[in-house]
């Protein structure tokens, strides 16, 4: 009598398991953002470059003397010391190219 309570509460759990991932209501694939490393599409970048406009990520992010959008090093002086701004551009080697 133990061993079927105990087959009855498996299947019970098996099929719980079962309906939740059939049930599932993930975004189509379409959808989905893409991955690190995918290549570019218009929209994402598109929608990149309104994000920058709307945060006035030039501001903080380009060094007036040398005009390099984005490229970073504006220098941000704290009571506890100075901070720099970090390279935010494409550039594989300095900026955010490689993430």
């Amino acid at each position: 009598m133990k061993r079927l309570f105990v087959v009855i509460v498996v299947l019970v759990i098996f099929a719980a398991v079962a309906l939740a991932l059939l049930s599932r209501t993930d975004a189509p694939r379409a959808a989905r953002p893409a991955l690190a490393g995918a290549p570019p599409s218009a929209a994402s970048v598109a929608r990149g470059e309104y994000l920058t406009k709307a945060a006035d990520c030039i501001a903080c992010h380009t060094v007036g003397e040398t005009g390099k959008p984005f490229a970073g090093g504006v220098a941000f002086k704290l009571p506890f010391g100075t901070i720099y701004s970090s390279n935010i551009t494409s550039d594989p080697t300095y900026g955010i190219g490689q993430l």
